[in-house]
């Protein structure tokens, strides 16, 4: 409403209209997630996806893992929570990407779940079912198929409202995803992990860094935790 009253008086403004604009498909989005959560509850963000290559298959989460499945991993475990983690910050986001989880997090959660994360060159196959475009949907970006900087949230969407390759969602954009696979980094003196995919605060129509966005890495230290990662399990 304010957003609107605000460019009333100003309707040259371009900013302030790709500002409304942003923020109603984020309500849209985040209406939708409610939706989906009250119709189908937990087991609806539990399905696999089987990805067959050659003589190789394996099995990757259809969604990034979400806030509720980490929650009764928690209280199955007693696993340290998240910072600022509690039941009262999952209630409403039940179905949000959860974030702020280290490599070693990762990897004890999908222990638990009876299944692994997923090295850089499974997570590719994943995304990009095999194809050699700049993005899994293309060459041209287009801002619609992801959650990123472009689209101007800034912050996560619940899981399940970009389809990608096979069915699966949220391969580019919304949170980064960890992966099993090492990132040397001598002049740290440890070794990284990679992550893939981007963040909603990823710039994703720019240049990629190496060439394009299917080898494009971001890298971190195992105990790393940030609002912008999360990740998702194969088997």
């Amino acid at each position: 409403h304010y957003a609107r009253q605000f460019l009333e008086t100003a309707p040259q403004d371009i900013s302030g209209k790709k500002r409304l604009d942003a923020l109603l498909a984020y309500k849209k989005f985040r209406e939708k997630g409610i939706e989906d959560w009250r119709k189908n509850g937990i087991a609806y963000y539990s399905e696999i996806v089987q990805i067959s290559d050659n003589n190789t298959v394996f099995y990757i989460d259809k969604y990034e893992v979400i806030n509720v499945r980490y929650q009764a991993f928690l209280k199955a475990t007693g696993h340290l929570p998240p910072p600022r983690w509690d039941d009262a910050a999952v209630k409403g986001k039940e179905n949000y990407p959860v974030t702020n989880v280290s490599w070693y997090d990762a990897v004890i959660y999908c222990k638990w779940a009876g299944k692994r994360l997923p090295t850089e060159e499974e997570w590719i196959r994943a995304a990009w079912g095999g194809n050699d475009a700049r993005y899994p949907w293309g060459n041209n970006f287009d801002v619609n198929m992801a959650n990123t900087a472009e689209s101007g949230f800034k912050k996560p969407n619940p899981v399940g409202n970009y389809s990608s390759h096979y069915g699966l969602y949220d391969m580019v954009g919304n949170v980064m995803e960890w992966t099993s696979s090492e990132k040397p980094q001598p002049s740290a003196g440890e070794a990284y992990r990679i992550k893939k995919g981007g963040s909603a605060l990823s710039d994703m129509s720019g240049s990629p860094p190496y060439g394009r966005w299917a080898e494009a890495q971001w890298s971190a230290p195992l105990s790393q935790q940030d609002n912008t990662t999360g990740f998702r399990c194969i088997k």
